[in-house]
């Protein structure tokens, strides 16, 4: 029944529902931080409800279930249940993924290769619509003109999950953002929960390698199939 409420919410019908009942919390060591953990490590996609940390959507390719987690001084309530589908994104983030696959994907007219004394191979493209892209140890770097695009390549420190947005997202400035500048000011931090969620930070900045001030731009949309990533903008 519990299961159910959350379900008509999203107007999605479920079915096969598992209720297992845990040991008390207390000494044990589970927490909603090791569920999360064991649900992505097996390659689980998770988007918390907003509003109810309690409730969650979990999706695996073509699998989609409601979940439920609850603790207690006397016990830990952890339910499942299979779901007919999943609810829609909110408009927002329609109108980003529909954007995403209309765009016409350039090919690279050339690409060279170089190898570091440590043996790491950097690869760079260069597109016939002006863009450059060079593979890095941490990240890819994609140039045109004075703008810098950073697509970071996957980071557990900066994507360690947290049900609260902005703290993760903070958290993955300092990993991936604040080694490189120094002298931020203009910053801010914010977020767009829903089905698919997006993670949004910006500052001005000065780059410690030129001594430029730059604005930089840390941009997240958590995908319902896991594979989001954190990419960086960097403009005069």
């Amino acid at each position: 029944m519990l299961l159910d409420i959350e379900g008509k919410k999203a107007n999605v019908s479920l079915s096969a529902t598992e209720v297992l009942a845990l040991p008390k919390t207390t000494g044990n060591g589970f927490t909603i931080d090791s569920l999360m953990k064991n649900l992505t490590d097996a390659g689980w996609a998770v988007s918390v409800v907003p509003g109810d940390k309690k409730h969650a959507w979990l999706l695996k390719e073509n699998r989609r279930l409601l979940m439920y987690f609850s603790m207690d001084a006397t016990d830990t309530g952890l339910y499942f249940a299979k779901a007919s589908s999943a609810p829609q994104p909110n408009t927002y983030s329609a109108a980003i993924v529909a954007n995403r696959t209309s765009t016409t994907t350039k090919q690279p007219t050339q690409q060279t290769a170089a190898i570091t004394n440590s043996g790491f191979v950097f690869t760079t493209t260069n597109f016939d619509d002006g863009w450059n892209s060079t593979a890095k140890e941490d990240w890819v770097e994609v140039t045109k003109g004075n703008l810098k695009v950073v697509l970071h390549y996957p980071n557990k420190a900066a994507e360690e999950y947290n049900s609260d947005l902005i703290t993760g997202l903070k958290k993955a400035w300092d990993v991936l953002v604040a080694p490189r500048y120094s002298s931020a000011s203009n910053m801010d931090f914010r977020s767009l929960y829903g089905y698919e969620s997006i993670e949004f930070a910006e500052a001005d900045v000065v780059e410690i390698t030129t001594g430029k001030t730059v604005y930089v731009v840390l941009f997240k949309m958590n995908f319902s199939s896991g594979r989001g990533r954190y990419i960086e903008f960097i403009s005069p």
